[in-house]
């Protein structure tokens, strides 16, 4: 594998270009993917993309009590270690932070903590069982399919900026032994077991009225963060033992984000978050949108929707909210603006989990005449 200072200049320009998430696709659309779809974003302007993400036909369905479609398991997965990989990743982190590569320890930049893994995914419904875990078993599987990629990305000589064209042309060619033993379709993730340790990742879009329009709210990560630096995600994080269920999971996500909350604070202990829980179903309301794997690390990404339209919570986000160390900085883009969200897109500002999540979003909305068509977009599963 290769470590030098070059590698990690190109590979940082890389990663915010999405060039293994948008190879990882082209490797999987060119094989038969089974039950699992493939999304595409069209617009009224004859434009189209395809986003790098895969589900099950049964996955998008309507979820009325979302409390059962995490189903934990009171086991714990035996965990695995690839010093190779953790090292990569570590030196990855330093080289953002501006140290030394060379003395850059594992345990100096990576946390390794508890979570969930995901062991088993239905076909009937959005239901999935996940088991206790640890960060580092992620990594050294499932981020080891990424810096595959990349390693084979650096060496056929592709600039960090390359177009999508240029990643389809070569992608046939990549010698790609891990993914190729471990998840050669996204089915041996989305339905079979694998080797691999996906984590299920959970985010909602918070949605809520300003002005007598809707609007919502896009976090600019650091870019000293380990996944996504630079870009544009919405509010959310990885499922954890911390969290109690799923409600319990995307308020305490909300305050952590937006209010700069200490990490694993209980949404009851907080005056926001005890509003959200006491205002739930009423002008508080959580809608189940999609479930999906990302095509580069095959992790688990469960979104929903989060409409606010309680005016003191609107208020307070508008004029008190404070960045974690996660992001650098929040905007609140009218969803109505279907072209800013486009343009970003383009631009490969928004992490592709996220991009999925927020067009996925737009169309529910723009359908059910919640937001002003300015700029049709349709998202199609196929």
């Amino acid at each position: 594998m290769i470590a030098d200072e070059e590698f990690h200049e190109w590979l940082t320009e890389a990663a915010s270009n999405n060039l293994a998430s948008i190879t990882s696709d082209e490797f999987y659309r060119r094989r038969d993917t089974g039950d699992m779809l493939g999304l595409t974003v069209h617009f009224d302007d004859g434009e189209s993309f395809r986003l790098p993400v895969y589900t099950h036909k049964n996955w998008i369905t309507n979820v009325e009590d979302i409390s059962q479609i995490i189903k934990v398991q009171d086991e714990h997965k035996t965990p695995v270690k690839n010093e190779e990989v953790l090292s990569r990743i570590a030196k990855q982190m330093a080289y953002r932070n501006g140290a030394k590569l060379q003395t850059a320890e594992i345990t100096d930049h990576l946390w390794n903590g508890e979570n969930y893994t995901v062991t088993g995914a239905s076909t009937q419904s959005p239901s999935f069982k996940v088991t206790h875990s640890d960060f580092f078993s992620n990594l050294s599987t499932n981020w080891r399919l990424s810096y595959e990629l990349y390693d084979e990305l650096y060496q056929y000589g592709i600039d960090p900026d390359a177009e999508r064209e240029a990643l389809s042309d070569i992608s046939n060619q990549l010698k790609l032994p891990f993914r190729n033993d471990t998840v050669p379709t996204l089915e041996n993730v989305g339905v079979n077991q694998c080797n691999l340790y996906p984590l299920i990742a959970v985010t909602a879009i918070p949605i809520f009225k300003v002005d007598d329009e809707y609007h919502t709210i896009l976090l600019k990560r650091g870019t000293t963060v380990a996944t996504s630096p630079n870009q544009y995600s919405s509010v959310g994080g990885l499922f954890d033992p911390e969290s109690n269920n799923l409600t319990e999971h995307i308020f305490r996500e909300f305050i952590e984000e937006l209010f700069d909350v200490e990490e694993g604070t209980s949404p009851r202990n907080h005056e926001i978050g005890k509003k959200l829980i006491n205002s739930l179903n009423e002008t508080i309301h959580i809608e189940y949108l999609a479930t999906y794997l990302d095509s580069m690390i095959a992790n688990y990404h469960l979104r929903f929707l989060l409409f606010i339209e309680d005016e003191r919570i609107t208020n307070r986000v508008l004029k008190d909210y404070k960045t974690n160390f996660e992001a650098r900085s929040i905007s609140f883009p009218r969803l109505s603006d279907i072209k800013k969200f486009k343009e970003l897109s383009r631009e490969n500002k928004i992490s592709p989990p996220n991009e999925a999540a927020f067009f996925l979003a737009l169309d529910r909305l723009s359908t059910e005449g919640k937001i002003a068509n300015e700029g049709a977009v349709n998202t199609k599963w196929c």
